[in-house]
C-alpha cells in the first residue's frame, strides 16, 4: 500500500521500489500507543497504511486538544519538529490498532537526495499538504459545527463511524452535546 500511495504522485521503477521498501519499516501499532510524546524530538516520517492516529496536545487544565486525525494512506509526523530539529509541541498516538510504515530521519534524508522518484513524490506531496494545511487553517476553523462534521463526512467517512465522539468534538472545536445533536440534523 505505501508504494501505491506513492505511486498516485511519481512513476516508481523497479529499483526504486527498493530503495523505498529497504528505508521503510513496517509495524503494528496497538491502540493508544505513543509514537511522539510532546516534547520529545519527531525522528521518524510515518505512513499509515490502516487505522487512526490522533495529534493533539494537552493543555493547562489537562484536558486534550486534538489537532488531527490521520487516517489510511496518510504521512505524517510532527511536521515543525521534524524539519526543524526543534521539540514536538504535539504527541501522536494511535486510536486503534494500526498498520503503519515509518522511516528515519536520516534514511528520510539520504532517500530524498538520492532517489529522485522519491524526491518527486514528496515534493508533490508536501504540496498537496500545504494546500490542505491553508485550507484547514483559514477556511475550516471559520465553519459552523455542522459546515466542519459535513466536511469530514465527505472526506473521511470511516473516521466519523470509527472515532469516538469526544476526541471528534475537540477535533472539530465543539461540545460533544453539540456533536450529537449535529449528528442527529445529518
Amino acid at each position: 500500500m505505501l508504494l501505491k500511495a506513492i505511486s498516485k504522485y511519481q512513476y516508481l521503477t523497479g529499483e526504486d521500489e527498493q530503495q523505498i521498501t529497504g528505508c521503510f519499516e513496517k509495524t503494528t501499532g496497538k491502540k493508544n500507543e505513543v509514537l511522539l510524546k510532546e516534547g520529545n524530538y519527531a525522528n521518524r516520517l510515518y505512513f499509515i497504511e490502516s487505522g487512526f492516529v490522533g495529534s493533539f496536545y494537552v493543555k493547562g487544565n489537562g484536558s486534550q486538544k486534538t489537532h488531527w486525525i490521520y487516517s489510511e494512506s496518510d504521512f505524517f509526523t510532527s511536521w515543525y519538529s521534524f524539519f526543524t530539529g526543534k521539540p514536538s509541541f504535539e504527541t501522536l498516538q494511535c486510536i486503534n490498532q494500526s498498520v503503519i510504515y515509518s522511516i528515519s530521519k536520516s534514511n528520510y534524508t539520504k532517500l530524498y537526495n538520492t532517489n529522485s522518484a522519491f524526491n518527486i513524490f514528496i515534493n508533490g506531496y508536501y504540496q498537496h499538504l500545504i494546500a490542505e494545511i491553508d485550507f484547514l487553517t483559514k477556511s475550516f476553523s471559520h465553519l459552523s459545527a455542522k459546515e466542519k462534521y459535513q466536511y469530514l463526512l465527505d472526506t473521511n467517512p470511516e473516521m466519523l463511524q470509527e472515532i469516538k465522539l469526544g476526541t471528534l468534538a475537540s477535533l472539530l472545536d465543539i461540545t460533544q452535546e453539540t456533536l450529537s445533536r449535529v449528528r442527529r440534523q445529518i
